[in-house]
């Protein structure tokens, strides 16, 4: 009976109230905190493997290079930092944006791995 009650009623209110804007201050301080999107940062380190790569092969055609040592591990970390964010970027809420292609991201990073 207590429950069907207007005070019983008025406190259930406040505490969805009260919810309801902790909920909005941890929104906002997350957002003004928050780093770039996963999908931004996966294709970013896509972008820095495949520029080491071209770096790498613009030295191994350099006729003024006398001795050429290649340099394998950045381009493995930029690879395995990009499979990384694929998994978090498919998990990341997309909203107006178009859903993320995981699958075809995964595709340019073995892509990637054979070519390195």
């Amino acid at each position: 009976d207590d429950v069907r009650s207007g005070a019983s009623k008025g406190v259930v209110f406040d505490k969805v109230v009260y919810v309801i804007f902790a909920m909005l201050i941890k929104l906002t301080v997350d957002l003004s905190f928050s780093r770039r999107m996963p999908s931004q940062m996966a294709y970013a380190e896509l972008l820095k493997a495949w520029t080491s790569i071209e770096q790498a092969v613009a030295d191994l055609l350099n006729p003024g290079c006398a001795k050429y040592c290649f340099r394998g591990m950045p381009i493995t970390q930029h690879i395995s930092e990009a499979k990384m964010l694929n998994i978090e970027a498919d998990l990341e809420p997309r909203f107006w944006k178009s859903p993320w292609r995981q699958e075809l991201f995964e595709k340019a990073i073995r892509s990637t791995s054979k070519f390195r």
